[in-house]
Order: C-alpha cells, then structure tokens, then sequence
C-alpha cells in the first residue's frame, strides 16, 4: 500500500505543479482541471487541501466566489492551520461584501501565522470598508511593523488617515 500512496502524491504533486504554471499563463480553465486532479489523485495528503486551496483561488480570480468559498471552506476542513485558506477565504467574504465574515478569517489567518503583514493589511482594507478607520490604522500599523517595506501597508494607512482628517501624518505616509 505504501508505493501505491507514494505514486498517487508523486502523481498529485505533478498535477498541482502543473496547476500553478498553468495559472501563472492566465490559463484558468486548464489550472481548475490541473487542481481537480491534484485533490483527486491527492487524497489524503498534504496535495489535496493544496489542491482545494488554489482552485479556490482561480475561482475567485473568474469571480465565482460560491465555488471559491467552497474550496477554501474544504480546504480549511481538511487542515484547520491553513493560514493562506482562511486568508483566501477572507478575500472572498470581502469581495462580497460579508464583512464581519472576512474579519473573521483574517483573524484567524493571524492568530495561525502572527507573522503575516498580508493578513494585517487585508483586515485593515476591511476595517477600512466598513468605516472603522481606527481598527485599520492599527492593522496597517501592525503590517508595516511586521515588514517595513510593505509599501501597500503605508499607503492604506494613509488613506485611513486621510479620511480621519489627519493630514500630516497622512502625508508621511505617503511619502
């Protein structure tokens, strides 16, 4: 039974590798086939909650965000410290506009991986939305301590600021 796992992870492996590339070339059909056969040959190992994962993403890149949920919801199932699920999943909810739902995500994503300035700045774009612009500027701030360079998170909180009437600070965060 051990070489018949082995070859269906090879054979998982090979299609998720192969379901990236294709979504790198804009190839979104093919990758969606390309994942499928990574879950189905992937059953059971590390491949199948990967595989769940990305398809999730192309998904939600062809704006099918039911499916896409789906996906991230099994994938999640599957490995329940798949930071990158619960953040893919929170974009989703965002996209929708559920908001409380993706702030939940995003949390989650956080308290599985506290490193994550990505986490930090997509909960902050939702705090933001929402209109809670002091919540934003924390996780912005978060995300900027976590990665200095993190360009993105400086200009959010920009914005957030901006919309406080902060103007200088605003600025500094610009420049």
């Amino acid at each position: 039974m051990g070489p018949l796992l082995y070859a269906d992870e090879e054979a998982a492996e090979e299609a998720f590798k192969r379901g990236v590339a294709l979504h790198k070339q804009g190839n979104l059909d093919q990758a969606i086939e390309a994942y499928t056969e990574t879950i189905e040959k992937g059953t059971g190992t590390r491949y199948e909650a990967m595989g769940y994962n990305n398809r999730g993403m192309v998904y939600s890149e062809k704006g099918q965000y039911d499916k896409a949920i789906t996906d991230f919801s099994q994938a999640i199932q599957l490995k329940p410290d798949y930071a990158f699920a619960y953040s893919n999943r929170g974009l989703v909810y965002r996209d929708k506009g559920q908001y409380d739902k993706a702030i939940a995500d995003y949390s989650e994503a956080i308290e599985l991986n506290p490193q994550s300035a990505a986490a930090y700045n997509n909960r902050g774009l939702v705090y933001f939305e929402k209109g809670d612009y002091d919540e934003a500027i924390a996780d912005y701030t978060e995300a900027i301590q976590l990665d200095p360079k993190y360009a993105e998170a400086y200009n959010n909180r920009g914005w957030a600021l901006d919309h406080k009437n902060q103007y200088d600070e605003a600025i500094v965060d610009y420049n």
